[in-house]
């Protein structure tokens, strides 16, 4: 009984009302966005992501079919505010860009062939995106790199293009203003 009162008191919100996340299929992978915490994203078992507002219990934006399979993870980018990615079960990575469209991926891509195997079985399983950070003592970005871990134990590292990955530092300030906007623009559906 102490356990679950304390399990309790971890999950309740701090003082507001928490969003019910409604409707859709099991949820497989969530994540907080790391430049408004207000938003999160939800990725499901029917291959859908969804992105909330934490004063919202309906989707904001919400991608039906984004693939056929479920989907295993979906993360935000640390480097690049309105980007993120969803992976699915079948080694398929899509990218999302909010700038360039609120509508469907910018990218989708079969990483089927990182595994090696003709038949199979060997697939990505997970994601981690490198963090952003800048050089010490340059006005460049360290570049933006994607690992994914490989169901048979391997890791495979890849640099992201500039589209998807971190903004030089002297374009960060007009990024921050940028995604300002977008998120006046999202916050608005709230409203």
């Amino acid at each position: 009984a102490a356990a679950r009162a304390a399990q309790a008191s971890v999950l309740r919100g701090g003082g507001g009302a928490s969003p019910r996340v409604h409707g859709g299929s099991l949820v497989t992978s969530l994540h907080f966005c790391p430049h408004a915490a207000e938003l999160f994203l939800v990725g499901r078992e029917d291959g859908s992501v969804s992105l909330y507002h934490l004063a919202c219990d309906r989707p904001l934006l919400k991608y039906d079919d984004v693939t056929l399979a479920p989907i295993v993870q979906v993360a935000w980018s640390p480097g690049r505010p309105g980007v993120f990615w969803a992976l699915d079960r079948d080694s398929t990575l899509c990218a999302f860009d909010l700038f360039r469209s609120m509508q469907e991926p910018v990218l989708r891509h079969s990483l089927r062939a990182l595994g090696g195997d003709v038949e199979g079985e060997t697939h990505v399983v997970c994601l981690a995106l490198s963090p952003a950070a800048g050089r010490a003592g340059t006005s460049t970005a360290a570049p933006a790199l994607l690992a994914l871990g490989l169901s048979d134990g391997n890791v495979s590292v890849h640099t992201l293009s500039d589209e998807l990955g971190t903004r030089a530092v002297k374009a960060r300030d007009e990024a921050r203003a940028e995604w300002r906007r977008k998120l006046r623009e999202l916050e608005s559906f709230v409203a």
